[in-house]
């Protein structure tokens, strides 16, 4: 699995072959056919792994708080740690979103498991509508892209240049999303959203 990890991460699924796992696993072809049944199937399953494992950090670390903002700034600290610590785990997981569909195996495009940790953040955000820390008004789907995006774009941007991280960017980038930057003092009136978050 980590020999296949480091060549998809350095050579794109495509640019893989068999042989090239097999030898830098040091095992056989009929080694690998006998777990995993083909390229595709180590494939599926290093996915399933690297998706899985972001989604019980992402948990793990939203128990840790008890507020909606707690537990955002806490899953998106998470998602940039892990953006740093498992850099080809990520190059996998963007490839499987971004690539071009005969890039990737067509059993990986349907994989529940890439959902997940989206799905999670959802259910925090209908929970934050529910208890009156968000606004109801908005589209729980919506909120959860506009701020799930957020963290992707940030954990990804910080992988490759993780000198820019700063203490406290996780805090401020979802104080951002939640109060927004409107200049309040200056007379711009707060939105429903940041209203509800500073009530």
């Amino acid at each position: 699995m980590q020999a296949a990890q480091t060549l998809f991460a350095k050579r794109g699924y495509r640019g893989t072959g068999v042989q090239d796992i097999v030898e830098l696993a040091g095992v056989t072809k009929p080694t690998l056919y006998y777990y995993f049944e083909s390229k595709a199937g180590i494939y599926l399953k290093l996915v399933e792994q690297i998706f899985d494992l972001r989604l019980d950090l992402v948990k793990q670390a939203a128990s840790t708080e008890e507020s909606i903002q707690g537990k955002l700034t806490a899953i998106i600290i998470t998602l940039m740690e892990y953006s740093r610590t498992h850099h080809e785990g990520m190059q996998i997981a963007y490839a499987n979103i971004f690539a071009a569909p005969e890039e990737v195996p067509s059993e990986v495009r349907g994989c529940h498991k890439i959902q997940g940790t989206f799905d999670f953040v959802h259910d925090l955000i209908k929970q934050g509508q529910e208890n009156g820390e968000l606004d109801p008004t908005f589209d729980s789907s919506q909120l959860t892209s506009a701020i799930y995006g957020h963290f992707i774009v940030a954990a990804s941007t910080l992988s490759l240049n993780p000198e820019r991280w700063q203490p406290n960017w996780a805090d401020n980038m979802v104080k951002i999303f939640l109060q927004g930057a409107r200049n309040k003092s200056a007379g711009y009136p707060a939105t429903a959203a940041s209203a509800q978050v500073g009530a």
